[in-house]
């Protein structure tokens, strides 16, 4: 169809501008990403003491809540003090973290910087023991004995500079202050956020309640119900699984430092480092952790070696079953199959740190997902016991096996008490439920 003559130029330009607004829209597409990320990058820079603040402060609430709510009122008064009791339990808790802090810095970091050394110094001895134990345990003509041989000088080099850029990164972090007015700022921001933690610390209660003041507000009551509900339940899973994965890594370290301390093993201390480290990653952590002890023990002594990883295992049967169970308590709450899927799943996506947080990430996840199949359920008039969809002998397998496992409770009722902490919803949360 031919278009009137008067008309050609307003659909000329028409086109025209429709193809200037696609060619916008996906510039803007393209461009979406790198502004969205320098928009939170200026948010981070200039906040960055608030993120600070609110990150320590996330950390130690439930390290000051136990001294708060359990131990204090422990103490036998004639009145309770809960204003004495916040301030003790918020001062206790920042000294035990700044006496923490100076352990780390004053004894354990030379220390740990003079066993890399002193692995580093030895390298070399280290290697040709390597090449004696396989050649006494394989054949000079073994093909695979001899390429490993081959490629022992470069990952000797490679271990090298591994373990040397460590003692650089190790002793400039002690030279913190002598590295030039690019970390004052840093600095600066650290000892803010730590002021703003104090602050929230002590008013987390009206902080708390002017938060909720301004969601119901703004939204409608029955959501906002909702909505505190899964943002309390989700801080709590996450604050306990932190504070206490640090605690329980902690002691797994120490543990692991004095067992090797008596024994009079070698690297004792930048073992004990190794495993407390890599103890924060669920499941896999021990075993990445042992792995490059062992290592370091061996080319030492092969011997040594064999009664260390006998000792791990030792060592995580007590951590599993006994540290974690009663310190991290049951906020986690997911059969195995799903914690190794979280961390296989956040670990792909964001590296060590998705290892570390996806298990509570995915324990709140799990949770609103659960909440809402029960709902369904429910109104369909429906059992929400997943016990009532097993046949007669899976019940009775996993009846059995609650019975086993309320029984190994027991045992442990006293360290529960004194280490878990377990998650109490407020009025509206129960309204709520």
């Amino acid at each position: 169809m031919k278009l009137p003559e008067k008309r050609v130029l307003p659909y000329f330009l028409y086109g025209i501008a429709s193809v200037v607004i696609c060619y916008v829209l996906v510039s803007l597409v393209d461009m979406l990403p790198g502004a969205v990320l320098s928009v939170i990058n200026i948010f981070i820079k200039y906040l960055s003491p608030f993120i600070y603040g609110f990150g320590i402060a996330f950390i130690f609430n439930p390290i000051m809540n136990k001294l708060e709510y359990k131990l204090f009122p422990k103490i036998k008064t004639k009145k309770p003090h809960p204003k004495l009791y916040r301030i003790l339990s918020l001062v206790l808790t920042y000294l035990a973290a700044i006496v923490l802090i100076a352990i780390l810095f004053v004894i354990v970091t030379p220390e740990l910087i003079k066993s890399i050394e002193n692995l580093i110094a030895n390298l070399s001895v280290y290697a040709e023991t390597v090449s004696d134990f396989l050649f006494s345990v394989f054949s000079s003509e073994n093909e695979i004995v001899n390429q490993f041989l081959e490629l022992l000088p470069q990952i000797q080099i490679e271990i090298t500079k591994f373990l040397t850029d460590t003692v650089v990164n190790f002793k400039n972090i002690q030279s913190i202050f002598e590295l030039g007015k690019g970390l004052v700022s840093g600095v600066i921001n650290i000892f803010v956020g730590i002021v703003i933690s104090i602050y929230i610390l002590t008013d987390k209660d009206i902080l708390k309640a002017r938060f909720k003041k301004f969601i119901y507000a703004v939204l409608p009551p029955s959501f906002t119900k909702k909505l505190i509900y899964w943002l309390s339940f989700s801080g709590q899973s996450f604050s306990n699984y932190i504070s206490g994965s640090l605690i329980s890594s902690t002691m797994v370290g120490l543990i692991c430092f004095i067992v090797m301390t008596i024994l009079d093993w070698p690297f004792a201390l930048l073992i004990s480092v190794i495993i407390a480290v890599t103890n924060l990653i669920p499941f896999f952590g021990p075993l990445i952790g042992a792995i490059p002890s062992a290592i370091i023990l061996f080319v030492n002594d092969p011997l040594t070696a064999f009664f260390f990883i006998i000792f791990i295992l030792v060592l995580q049967q007590i951590e599993g079953n006994i540290i974690a169970p009663h310190i991290i308590g049951d906020s986690v709450g997911l059969s195995p199959i799903w914690i190794v899927f979280s961390i296989l799943l956040f670990g792909g996506l964001f590296g060590i740190p998705g290892m570390i947080l996806g298990i509570p990430v995915f324990t709140v996840i799990y949770a609103i997902i659960r909440s809402l199949i029960n709902k369904w359920l429910e109104k369909k008039g429906l059992p929400t016991e997943t016990t009532e969809y097993m046949t007669a002998n899976a019940k009775k397998y996993n009846l059995e096996n609650a019975e086993r496992l309320a029984s190994k409770r027991k045992i442990s009722d006293i360290l529960k008490e004194m280490f878990s902490e377990k998650h109490k919803p407020d009025d509206d949360d129960k309204s709520n439920k």
